[in-house]
C-alpha cells in the first residue's frame, strides 16, 4: 500500500488558526499562491506569486514552522501538491528560492528531510508517493543554522502539513482471471465478494469450465491459492496482473490507521 494526498484542505483563517504557521493557497494546476506569513512584529503580511494560467484552488494549507529546537532562526516554506496517480515520476523536488534567502549548500538539506518524511509515511507507516514539493521560501542564521537544521526543518515542515491535506491509503488491485468447473462458480464469486473484489465477466471456455474475471485488492489474495483449492477440490486455478491503485475503504483504513498508531505506541 501506499499514502497520497487526496485533497489540500486546511483552515479557513490562517491568522487565527496557527499563528507560528505560515500558510500556502494551493492550486490543482498553475494558479495564484497566496502565501501568508507573519513579520517580526507578529504582524499578518501576505504575498502573491503568480503561477500563469487560472486553474482551481484546492486549499488552503500551513506549510511553515520554526525548526530548531533551540533556535526560532531556520524554518522552510514548501509548497505542496499532488502527482498524478501512476504517473512516472512519484516525487519532484524544485527549489524556487530566489535571493538567497535560504544558502545553496542548505537546499540539499532540506529535500533529504522531505524525502526521508515521505518514506516513512505519515498515517499508515507506508511510504507517500506521487507528490511535488517545493521550496519557495525560508529563513536561516549565519550561526545556527546548518545542513542538519534545515533537513530537519523539511521533515518537520511535511510532518505538520501533510496531516491538513488530507491523506488516503491506496491498495494495489489485481485483475484476477479464475478458470472453474461450471459447479463451483457461484462458490467462487461468493468468495470473491467477500475479498471485495469486482466480477466484471465469465466466459464458457469447453469441458464444463468457466473462466471469471475479477478486480480484487492485493491485500485479499495473499491466501487465495489455498483458498481457492479448498472451494474447487484442487480442479481451479488463477493468475492474475496489477491493474491499479485505488483507495482503501473508510472501515479498512480506519482499521489500518489503528492498528498503525498502536504500534507506534508500542516502541515508545
Amino acid at each position: 500500500a501506499i499514502e497520497v494526498l487526496r485533497a489540500l484542505m486546511g483552515p479557513t483563517d490562517p491568522a487565527a488558526a496557527h499563528p507560528d504557521y505560515a500558510f500556502v493557497r494551493l492550486a490543482d494546476g498553475t494558479n495564484v499562491i497566496t502565501s501568508y506569513s507573519y513579520d517580526s512584529y507578529g504582524r499578518v503580511t501576505q504575498k502573491v506569486m503568480p503561477k500563469g494560467n487560472a486553474a482551481r484552488t484546492i486549499g488552503l494549507l500551513a506549510v511553515k514552522l520554526p525548526v530548531s529546537s533551540n533556535s526560532r532562526n531556520t524554518s522552510t516554506m514548501l509548497e505542496i501538491e499532488p502527482l498524478p496517480v501512476g504517473s512516472e515520476e512519484t516525487f519532484v523536488f524544485e527549489d524556487k528560492i530566489v535571493g538567497g534567502v535560504v544558502p545553496g549548500q542548505y537546499i540539499p538539506g532540506v529535500e533529504k528531510g522531505v524525502r526521508e518524511s515521505l518514506r516513512r509515511g505519515f498515517i499508515s507507516g507506508n511510504p507517500m508517493l506521487y507528490v511535488k514539493v517545493a521550496l519557495v521560501d525560508g529563513k536561516y542564521h549565519p550561526v545556527d543554522s546548518s545542513a542538519q537544521s534545515f533537513e530537519i526543518a523539511g521533515s518537520l515542515g511535511m510532518q505538520e502539513a501533510v496531516p491538513l491535506a488530507s491523506p488516503t491509503i491506496l491498495e494495489p488491485v489485481m485483475t484476477v482471471t479464475i478458470t472453474v468447473p461450471e459447479s463451483n462458480m457461484g462458490d467462487v464469486m461468493s468468495d470473491i465478494n467477500t475479498k471485495r473484489g469486482r466480477v466484471l465477466g465469465m466466459t464458457p471456455i469447453g469441458n464444463n469450465l468457466q473462466q471469471i474475471t475479477a478486480n480484487v485488492p492485493q491485500a485479499e489474495l495473499l491466501h487465495y491459492a489455498t483458498d481457492l483449492r479448498s472451494i474447487t477440490q484442487g480442479r481451479g486455478s488463477f493468475k492474475m496482473e496489477f491493474y491499479q491503485y485505488e483507495e482503501v475503504p473508510g472501515n479498512v483504513q480506519q482499521e489500518i490507521i489503528t492498528n498503525y498508531k498502536k504500534a507506534q505506541e508500542t516502541k515508545k
